[in-house]
Parts: C-alpha cells; structure tokens; sequence
C-alpha cells in the first residue's frame, strides 16, 4: 500500500471508533451531558456531513504527523539516503547501525523489520497520545473548567485512536 493511501485510510479509523466509542451505550451519553448536547439523531443528520468531512481532512493532517512518530526511524535514513529508500547506495561503514547493547545491525532489518510492526506503532501512538494529545485536553479543560471525567473520556478516544493508527501505519509501511 502506497503511503498516500496508507494516509487516506489511516484517517478513517478515528471516524470509525468514534462511532463506537462515542455511541450513546457507551461514552455518547456522558460525554452528551458534560456537554449540554442532545443526541438527537435530527439534529445531528444536518450538521453530520460537514463535521464528518472537516474530521476526515484534520485526521488526514494527524496521519501524517503520526507516520514521523512511529516510523522514527525515517528522519536518519532519509539523511543518510540520496535516493528513495535504497540502502545499497551506502557504503559499508554507513550501513552499520549499533543498537543500544552494542551489536551491530543491518539497516534493512531496522527499515522493515524490528521497526514496522502495528505493536510497535501502536505502541509509539500510545507514548504520542500520552506525551502531546494528554497535556493540551488536560490543560484546555483546566482552563475551560470541564470536568475531570471529560478529559479522561477524550483522551481514552485518542489514546485508542493513536494506537490503532500508529499500528496501522507501521503495518501498511511495512509492506510498501
């Protein structure tokens, strides 16, 4: 999968489980009341397409800088690289990466293996929800006075959302 469309459908998923997650049998009625909103399906079917296609063009942008996160190890080889991802450009001493133990390793088992799996993207979206997404919901509620179980319901929604994104990309990536 090319890594447009990877992005594409990357920023699917969090349409997909807010659906789910903020369905009114399992946080759509709390989240509602905190709110003050109604979850009058009428209401919502007027403003839904407008507030689904901004979702779907702002989760876009989130894919791509997610991809930057969980696929870290893009920035070193894209310094070391001159042409698209073809490591046998470098010469042998460049191709040696030490990981933290001291044991030498390939840099094609980093770019397509240890590195791209949807554990370790799920992972690395977890820290990134965790690190960037948790400071601005906790400090945007302190400031607007929210409750603290609206914070905690948003950034469930992220932290699962991350994860799954991160995973997926790291997935797809893998396989490009």
């Amino acid at each position: 999968m090319s890594f447009l469309v990877t992005m594409l459908v990357a920023a699917l998923i969090p349409l997909v489980v807010g659906f789910i997650y903020y369905h009114k049998a399992v946080f759509g009625n709390a989240w509602a009341n905190m709110l003050g909103i109604e979850m009058n399906p009428e209401n919502m079917k007027k403003e839904m397409p407008k507030v689904m296609l901004v979702s779907y063009i702002v989760n876009f942008f989130l894919a791509f800088g997610l991809a930057s996160i969980v696929i870290h190890q893009m920035g070193l080889f894209s310094l070391l690289m001159e042409s698209k991802g073809d490591l046998s450009e470098l010469d042998y001493v460049s191709k040696i990466v030490v990981s933290f133990d001291g044991v030498a390793i390939d840099p094609d088992v980093l770019w397509n293996g240890l590195f791209r799996t949807f554990k370790h993207g799920a992972i690395h979206g977890v820290l990134a929800s965790l690190t960037l997404v948790m400071p601005i919901l906790v400090t945007t509620g302190l400031y607007e006075k929210r409750p603290w179980k609206l914070t905690f319901i948003n950034l469930g929604y992220w932290i699962i959302n991350f994860a799954l994104m991160g995973g997926f990309i790291c997935q797809m990536l893998r396989w490009s």
